[in-house]
């Protein structure tokens, strides 16, 4: 009598551990589906970032027929923002919203490792060369000799540029804010 009392203790433990198990398993997936949504959002505003860059293309136009620049500067500065526009679509690959959706999480950690590091090395690239091509452009627009044009086109591109550090500062950090969040996420998660 004490033994079967003893083995329907143990039956019911048994059964208790399964089910504490089953919640256990749910619970992880639904924190699994929840952080898979959370890094999609953190992520997707940057997503449209390559496109956004191919706007800036036509305003190369302007710059060869109307502000008469030179065929070269022209040239150098549209290879510069195709180089980004290559280099963004690059770094960017495999980090789709199916990926993050369904994909594996440590090669997606992986990716966005690889992201964050690219992204810091484009802006050692990036910041000289838009120094010396700011320095170009002043020299291009000296050549054409008009100088309340001159002057009004320079201050205003130290304005803009100014203007464009901070918000190019901003959308920096954001960016990589967001990145290494997700990747700290991640890691929370596969560490249990």
């Amino acid at each position: 009598m004490e033994k079967l009392n003893d083995n329907l203790e143990f039956q019911e433990m048994r059964d208790q551990l399964n089910m504490l198990k089953r919640k256990l398993e749910n619970e992880q997936l639904l924190n699994e589906q929840l952080l898979r949504k959370t890094m999609n959002t953190n992520i997707s505003s940057f997503r449209r970032e390559r496109w956004t860059i191919l706007l800036v293309l036509p305003i190369l136009a302007l710059f060869y027929f109307v502000l008469k620049m030179s065929l070269t500067f022209v040239l150098v500065t549209a290879v510069f923002f195709l180089l980004s526009i290559i280099l963004t679509h690059y770094d960017w690959r495999g980090l789709r919203k199916k990926d993050f959706m369904s994909g594996d999480l440590c090669e997606t950690s992986r990716r966005l490792i690889r992201l964050h590091r690219n992204n810091q090395r484009w802006l050692f690239f990036s910041i000289p060369f838009l120094i010396l091509w700011y320095i170009w452009w002043t020299i291009e627009l000296n050549s054409q000799g008009n100088s309340d044009f001159v002057s009004g086109a320079i201050v205003g591109g130290i304005v803009g540029g100014v203007f464009g550090s901070v918000c190019g500062v901003y959308y920096y950090r954001k960016k990589q804010r967001a990145i290494k969040e997700t990747i700290q996420q991640i890691e929370d998660l596969t560490k249990e």
